[in-house]
């Protein structure tokens, strides 16, 4: 038991330390010259044709095709509601690393997807758009049990709710048992607790649940150099990788 409670005590601290250079401005792992590269290179002007090159390289398909599911995103509103209005705060995903993640979904067609961080539903929208335009498929999103759980998945319209179940997280983590239930998954999301030892714990969960030329995909991915890491790690076991802006996503082999 005191083994245990050393470990968890520890485990605290390093997530505190993650949590606390973050809001310093200073992602665990990183050097301030390195993240101010990072910020700076999320511009659209140069994230455009970089989505357009990685993704099209990653899934076969040719630039034109990608670029079609690019403009396509355009033409749908996700962040049109003042319901997102208070989310933003508490790090929605913007317009930018949505394009990206309707873009790998559009190229790869996911059926199982998991994520983890609903909050207001917009990356879950992004998904089961694609799940219901297809005809098949379903989205199992988790989240914490929390005073905002009523309002987990709010800007998800009624008629994709059908593809989708939401799990409430206490205390155990549900992933694992999710994960378990399931056996085989296309899509794995990560936006959920963005510390290096949490982002990576996730990424070594759904890994062996992944199929191969499945997409396991995260946001917040500049803020530690968990997804970095696991890419080193795991490299021998993946067909291709990429970041775009904030959102990063590997193929595996």
């Amino acid at each position: 038991m005191i083994v245990m409670d050393t470990r968890a005590l520890k485990g605290m601290l390093v997530d505190s330390v993650s949590l606390c250079r973050q809001a310093l401005g200073l992602p665990h792992g990183r050097t301030r010259a390195q993240v101010r590269a990072l910020k700076a290179s999320l511009d659209e002007t140069a994230l455009h044709p970089l989505r357009i090159a990685l993704i099209a390289s990653a899934s076969g398909r040719s630039e034109a095709e990608i670029t079609q599911f690019v403009d396509e995103f355009k033409r749908l509103d996700y962040k049109g509601s003042s319901r997102l209005d208070g989310w933003n705060s508490l790090g929605a995903m913007g317009v930018s690393d949505c394009t990206t993640l309707h873009t790998l979904v559009r190229a790869f067609n996911p059926c199982v997807c998991v994520e983890t961080g609903t909050a207001a539903g917009i990356s879950a929208t992004v998904i089961l758009r694609d799940l219901e335009r297809r005809g098949e498929g379903h989205l199992y999103s988790i989240d914490v049990d929390s005073p905002r759980a009523n309002r987990y998945g709010e800007l998800i319209p009624s008629e994709l709710r059908g593809r989708w179940t939401l799990r409430l997280q206490q205390d155990a983590p549900l992933l694992p048992g999710l994960l378990g239930e399931l056996q085989t998954i296309d899509l794995f999301l990560h936006d959920s607790r963005h510390t290096t030892r949490h982002m990576r714990w996730e990424y070594e969960q759904a890994w062996p649940y992944l199929r191969s030329g499945g997409v396991l995909a995260s946001h917040d991915v500049i803020t530690t150099t968990a997804f970095d890491d696991f890419c080193r790690a795991r490299s021998n076991e993946i067909a291709s990788s990429g970041v775009v802006g904030n959102l990063g996503f590997i193929i595996k082999r």
